[in-house]
């Protein structure tokens, strides 16, 4: 089973896990590189889901 990654928000504080059912397990570290879990979970209804990275837009040009 593949691991489901998400960015969150929980008031002032942005952060990265992976979702498993309803459940946020949070990590430290690089989202895209060396990344650890840290043991804390969050209730998927305690955070609002963000963009899965930052900046939130491509522009992408064509020639």
């Amino acid at each position: 089973m593949s691991k489901k990654w998400v960015r969150y928000q929980q008031g002032e504080h942005q952060g990265f896990g992976t979702l498993q059912n309803e459940t946020i397990h949070c990590y430290s570290g690089d989202m895209y590189g060396d990344s650890r879990p840290t043991g804390k979970t969050l209730s998927l209804s305690e955070v609002s889901l963000l963009a899965p990275c930052n900046p939130t837009k491509i522009v992408a040009m064509w020639n």
